[in-house]
């Protein structure tokens, strides 16, 4: 039961990290002057082409995937997944300095929530096996 809360924990977490990145990227194009900057080809001095516009689906894909993978891949590589992605979610996520003066308050504020999700995922990942670690110990002090 402590493994299907875990995944469920886990799978929830990864569906948040999607729908903030998503909303992030909504905030973003809702900026004042974002649409025009995007007619030109870009958007905050990056070109929309193709790899731009993958990297934006890759952004909310590769969540979605974990939330579905969680309960599909085994329990440790399923944690060495969720936590080795949760780091690089937060890192990739991380605002680089100077960026911040075109970004919204609220894009801000989703920005954040994205990486506290990501290293809540990390947590939960490390911490993973030493309830797993606990639940047989109890079941093993049961049964002696």
């Amino acid at each position: 039961m402590r493994n299907l809360v875990w995944k469920l924990r886990i799978s929830v977490l990864w569906g948040a990290v999607a729908v903030l990145a998503l909303m992030h990227m909504i905030l973003e194009f809702a900026a004042p002057g974002a649409i025009d900057e995007l007619r030109t080809g870009s958007l905050h001095g990056m070109d929309t082409d193709s790899p731009v516009t993958i990297m934006w689906v890759l952004f909310v894909l590769v969540p979605l995937l974990m939330a579905f993978l969680t309960f599909v891949v085994p329990d440790v590589p399923g944690r060495w997944v969720s936590g080795l992605l949760g780091v690089a979610s937060a890192v990739l996520w991380f605002p680089l300095p100077g960026s911040e003066e075109t970004v919204s308050a609220g894009a801000l504020l989703a920005t954040a929530s994205v990486i506290v999700a990501s290293l809540l995922i990390v947590w939960f990942a490390w911490r993973g096996p030493a309830e797993r670690a606990v639940e047989v110990q109890r079941e093993h002090a049961r049964q002696s």
